[in-house]
């Protein structure tokens, strides 16, 4: 839970380097296999990334509006 109102990029960056390191390292190693090796078995056609994405949106939205809904209705009252 976040407590502060402003947050200092060097404290998202301490507690997030490696997650951040290793995904540079992976997107670099397929940019690298697919456009300099002309490795093409990591193409995927968009139309079955946008509907997932979608669905996700709306699964995320719906499970961020039930967990406020109380909180909600606290301040209501």
């Amino acid at each position: 839970m976040i407590v502060r109102r402003n947050l200092k990029l060097s404290s998202i960056l301490f507690y997030t380097w490696r997650e951040l390191l290793y995904y540079l390292l992976l997107s670099s190693s397929i940019y690298i296999l697919h456009y300099k090796f002309q490795v093409l078995f990591f193409d995927i056609p968009s139309y079955t990334i946008a509907p997932l994405g979608t669905a996700l949106a709306i699964f995320l939205g719906f499970k961020n509006n039930n967990v406020y809904s109380p909180i909600y209705r606290l301040f209501r009252l």
